[in-house]
C-alpha cells in the first residue's frame, strides 16, 4: 500500500514539474510542452498563445528580457522598446532605469557621470 502511494506521488510530482517536458511523452502541439512552460519563462505556453507571445522562445522580442519578466514589469513582451525613448527594455533595466518612462534613459545617467568628470578635470587643470 505504502509503495503504491509512494509511485502515485512521483508520478504526480513527474507530470507536474518541467522535468516530464525532457521526456517524449511531454511534447505537445508544435512542440510545446503539454505540462505549461515550454520556454521556461514563467509564463504558460496557453498565455502565450493569448498574448500573441512565442512559447517557444523565452524572449519573444529579444529585447534582454524574458517574456515572464515583461510581464511582471508591465512592458510589452512585443516591443523591444516598450517607452520608446531609443533604448531597448533590457537596456534599460541594466541601466536601472523606468523602460516605461521616456523620460528615465540609461544615457541620462551616463551623460551626468560624463559631465561631473568633465567638471572634475577642469578643476583640477
Amino acid at each position: 500500500m505504502r509503495n503504491s502511494i509512494l509511485f502515485n506521488v512521483a508520478l504526480t510530482l513527474l507530470f507536474s514539474s518541467q522535468i516530464a517536458s525532457a521526456f517524449p511523452f511531454g511534447a505537445g502541439f508544435l512542440g510545446t510542452d503539454i505540462f505549461g512552460d515550454t520556454d521556461r519563462d514563467l509564463v504558460h505556453d496557453t498565455q502565450e498563445a493569448l498574448d500573441g507571445t512565442n512559447p517557444l522562445l523565452s524572449d519573444t522580442d529579444s529585447d534582454g528580457l524574458s517574456d515572464g519578466q515583461e510581464a511582471t514589469a508591465g512592458t510589452n513582451p512585443l516591443i523591444k522598446d516598450s517607452d520608446l525613448d531609443g533604448y531597448e527594455d533590457g537596456e534599460e533595466f541594466a541601466g536601472n532605469t523606468d523602460p516605461l518612462d521616456a523620460n528615465d534613459s540609461p544615457v541620462a545617467g551616463l551623460s551626468l557621470i560624463i559631465i561631473n568628470a568633465f567638471l572634475m578635470k577642469k578643476e583640477s587643470d
